[in-house]
């Protein structure tokens, strides 16, 4: 919030924020039992709780400081559209958005707020407004009568923090997909319009053409889990024999204009030092495989027959082994996004609509003071 929370003190704030959340959930769910989880009331969901969240944090990051470079990419963008907001049809900046052939909704959008003459952290606001809502949106109609709790999870998935104020256009548009996915689970499933979405995050950022397609893959191709995974597993083996020629194979199908800066090893900037040693990262890998072997356990070991989950799970598991592949390049966490903005869906679907374990407010307890750690640690 520019100009009341220094930018030092913004991840910190967020973190204390969240832990009081954390602390605050974990203490409540010590208390409910399996019946009291799985048969809650929408009344007592937490939806406002939620909602307000989500406001709180639509004008958090809408409002942050855009000279800062703590924010990283946000100099950029803000850069961008300073220059056409000041220099109009001279800048450019806006000879280039207007002659782009491809993300052209992410082009009118700058433009059209631009032209508006709006301050840039009403353009900012803006974009935060889409990638918060439209997971609220997505959590609320998935979990309606654990919207709260759902929300927490989802607002502490790793990348989300980084998507709200660093790769603003790629989180905004996998929120979108997001919305897509949820809009197929649901009761209504109406494709064309989920289609519809889809082709609206890749007009906001192409990459998101990969998750689409393993969406789409989910729900009409490859629906046996054990087959993703052995497609997972086979592309750790393509990528520890063959990694260093992956890249330039992807950077050659153009799914984003973008991920070649990503995948050269050279690449330097303002980006998350988590990912920029080069090499194959055991690390997250493992990070990425919680997911995997949790969902997988859940399906074979506690017979889980979820239509739905199975969707959610093969498309994670399907855009995480894409990013397999080019593990080894530096900043990676870019393409990394495309499948982890799954990663909480995963983890606590299940836990919200079956009655799996005894002590299932534990267990769920458990998975949110891990995501917690995770956003303190890396």
């Amino acid at each position: 919030m520019f100009g009341i929370i220094p930018p030092s003190f913004y991840h910190t704030f967020f973190l204390i924020l969240f832990g009081v959340l954390v602390f605050t959930h974990v203490l409540k769910l010590s208390q409910t039992s399996n019946g009291q989880l799985l048969h809650q009331s929408r009344a007592d969901s937490g939806y406002y709780g939620a909602l307000l969240l989500s406001i709180f944090l639509i004008i958090f990051f809408g409002t942050r400081d855009p000279n800062s470079e703590i924010f990283a990419d946000t100099i950029g963008y803000a850069g961008r559209y300073n220059s056409i907001k000041n220099a109009g049809t001279s800048s450019v900046w806006y000879s280039i958005f207007t002659s782009q052939t491809s993300e052209r909704i992410w082009a009118q959008l700058l433009l059209f707020t631009a032209k508006c003459n709006f301050n840039v952290s009403v353009w900012f606001t803006t974009i935060a407004a889409v990638y918060i809502y439209s997971i609220f949106i997505s959590v609320r109609k998935i979990f309606p009568n654990h919207v709260l709790l759902a929300c927490v999870f989802a607002f502490l998935n790793f990348g989300f923090y980084g998507g709200a104020i660093n790769g603003i256009r790629n989180g905004m548009a996998l929120s979108i997909v997001l919305l897509a996915l949820t809009i197929i689970i649901t009761k209504e499933r109406r494709m064309l319009w989920a289609i519809l979405l889809m082709g609206i995050a890749y007009e906001i950022h192409s990459s998101t053409i990969l998750p689409s397609l393993c969406l789409l893959c989910s729900v009409y191709f490859i629906k046996k889990p054990k087959l993703t995974i052995a497609i997972w597993f086979s592309s750790i083996a393509i990528s520890l024999v063959a990694g260093n020629a992956i890249a330039p194979i992807f950077d050659s199908l153009g799914l984003d204009d973008r991920l070649s800066s990503y995948l050269e090893s050279g690449n330097t900037g303002l980006m998350n030092n988590a990912f920029s040693n080069i090499g194959f990262r055991w690390d997250f890998l493992i990070f990425s495989a919680v997911p995997i072997v949790w969902g997988w356990w859940i399906i074979t070991k506690k017979h889980l027959n979820d239509k739905k989950y199975g969707i959610i799970f093969n498309t994670y598991v399907l855009a995480n082994s894409f990013w397999v592949l080019v593990i080894r390049a530096s900043f990676s966490n870019r393409f990394a996004a495309l499948s982890w903005f799954l990663y909480f869906l995963v983890l606590i679907y299940p836990m919200l609509k079956h009655n799996l374990f005894p002590r299932q407010g534990a267990t769920i307890s458990i998975m949110l003071i891990g995501l917690f750690l995770v956003n303190i640690i890396i």
